[in-house]
């Protein structure tokens, strides 16, 4: 039976840049692998040809076969050309003619074919596969990575990226950082290429490798952990029956590397295959996701499961109405929410920025407060308007809108970003007034608890003439000195103040009148006191 995954089912909402571009360097790498090989080709059998027309005049040996023996020249020499390192070449040629020829017989075999060898390596191309494959006895960490881009011929670059394509773009797009996720691919060739250094070195099968499939199976291994239950379409032939199903990803990790399992230790003649980097792949892609992916997986989870959902959804309503999809509903109401605000400013901001830029206060404030009813409790879409604004001219419409996001982010109990807000606005205006003159106190509080007197003073200072009889003045006065005197150690302006507002009459409660006239009794130069607790 065959299974041929070919996508996954899932929407994508970006371009997989490094996924295509590992396409790509697979095509163009086995592009020039094929230019070189015909170079290489054509000069091996020129070789061979030449020294086969010289032997009538040579002695007869059976160790030196080359020159009687037109095939096996072309073989051999093709094979050692292409070899990364020749000093193992006696131990390569144990490893496949041990059953056939004794050892003394294979070093004199080595002997004439190193002969030859070093007279076609003159004047031979430089193979490029033997620059690019990876040999386990040589443990290169650069060939480990270089071979998986590299290919035999075109049917298995085609097979590999077609799996390859399955799976990685969402991987890709899922992982959340591009980088990351290139070097997690970097990761996966090495330790495909380490596991089999140590199994080919121990089993003394030092036969190179190359190719994308150990990348592969650790993409397999990754959609297992990263998305197990999101479907990869995959055609389904078995023998008259041919198909195309969606089947779970967690799956179709089962199948293949349980098989690729399977077949490593039961089967001595894989075809050609490297099992130990299938297997050595699907495992550690599983592996080296949850250590690298474990808190991004989280954080897709929630859309993920809706998007797959989603997609189940589209396959059973053939009529195309949607009736099965069991999405969250928040979601939904979030991602229509989205779109009509993005409609409402979008159609606004062009205009807008004339408003500004044209100082025509009146009609730019107009053009916001317009939805502001609806966009009451919004904050995101205020504070796109107080960015974009920011961005061409921090003025009175600036402000304006700075102060209606104070009001809103305060009514939802948003203190940090608030006070963020607030001190923009303060950098803009020094007297920068509230909307609503009743939170002063409780703001300034609030900025000193985030340690921001600065800013706390900023809200309370000159209340009477700023907010007038709508504002707490005696509340206000006493936080004031409060601030210069425990914060900016200017005790004396602090005792100033106070009596001012005694003499000026603006303390209209006798109780705290009382609390005022034992502050200004007490010592100033003596240890610091809390006024708030007079």
């Amino acid at each position: 039976m065959l299974l041929l995954p070919y996508s996954s089912e899932l929407r994508l909402a970006q371009i997989p840049y490094v996924t295509l571009a590992i396409i790509l360097l697979c095509f163009a790498v086995y592009n020039a692998q094929e230019s070189n090989r015909y170079a290489t080709n054509k000069a091996i059998t020129t070789f061979c040809e030449d020294i086969n027309q010289q032997s009538a005049n040579s002695n007869r040996n059976k160790f030196n076969y080359m020159p009687t023996n037109f095939r096996a020249c072309v073989y051999f020499i093709s094979l050692m050309h292409d070899l990364p390192d020749l000093e193992n070449w006696i131990e390569y040629n144990v490893a496949i003619f041990d059953d056939q020829y004794s050892l003394n017989d294979l070093e004199k075999y080595a002997e004439y074919e190193y002969y030859h060898y070093e007279k076609f390596r003159i004047t031979a191309p430089v193979s490029l596969d033997s620059q690019l494959m990876f040999a386990p006895y040589t443990q290169n960490i650069f060939s480990m990575i270089t071979s998986a881009i590299s290919h035999a011929d075109w049917m298995h670059v085609i097979g590999n990226l077609i799996f390859f394509f399955a799976f990685a773009p969402a991987l890709e797009l899922l992982s959340g950082n591009r980088l990351k996720f290139f070097i997690f691919m970097i990761l996966i060739s090495i330790s495909c290429g380490i596991s089999y250094s140590i199994i080919s070195i121990v089993n003394n099968s030092p036969v190179p490798t190359l190719g994308l499939s150990g990348v592969v199976m650790g993409m397999i291994g990754f959609s297992a952990y990263m998305m197990p239950y999101a479907r990869i379409r995959t055609l389904v032939w078995f023998m008259f029956f041919i198909r195309i199903i969606s089947i779970p990803a967690w799956i179709l990790a089962v199948w293949y590397v349980g098989w690729d399992t399977y077949d490593l230790f039961s089967r001595t003649d894989t075809g050609g295959v490297n099992l130990i980097a299938h297997v050595a792949g699907g495992f550690s892609g599983y592996i080296f996701a949850i250590l690298m992916f474990k808190e991004q997986r989280k954080k897709v989870r929630e859309e993920l499961s809706d998007e797959v959902d989603y997609m189940r959804s589209a396959r059973q309503d053939h009529l195309g109405i949607m009736s099965s999809y069991k999405g969250r509903q928040h979601i939904v109401d979030q991602k229509m929410q989205e779109k009509l605000d993005k409609k409402i400013i979008g159609g606004k901001m062009d205009l807008l920025y004339r408003y500004v830029n044209t100082g025509n206060t009146s009609e730019a404030i107009l053009l916001i407060l317009t939805d502001y009813d609806i966009n009451e409790y919004n904050q995101e879409y205020l504070y796109k308007f107080f960015e974009e604004i920011g961005k061409w001219k921090k003025g009175t419409v600036y402000l304006c809108v700075g102060r209606l996001l104070v009001h809103v982010l305060h009514d939802q109990g948003k203190y940090a970003q608030l006070l963020s807000i607030l001190e923009e606005c303060f950098k803009v205006k020094q007297n920068f007034l509230l909307a609503d003159p009743a939170t002063a106190i409780p703001l300034a509080k609030e900025a000193i608890s985030n340690n921001q007197p600065e800013l706390a003073y900023r809200i309370v200072k000159n209340s009477k003439e700023r907010y007038i009889h709508y504002i707490n003045v005696t509340d206000c006065l006493l936080l004031e000195a409060n601030i210069l005197w425990e914060y900016f150690s200017k005790a004396n302006e602090a005792k100033s103040l106070i009596l001012n507002a005694i003499e000026s009459q603006l303390i209209v409660d006798i109780k705290k009148a009382k609390n005022l006239q034992d502050l200004i009794e007490y010592d100033i130069s003596g240890p610091s006191s809390s006024l708030m607790s007079k």
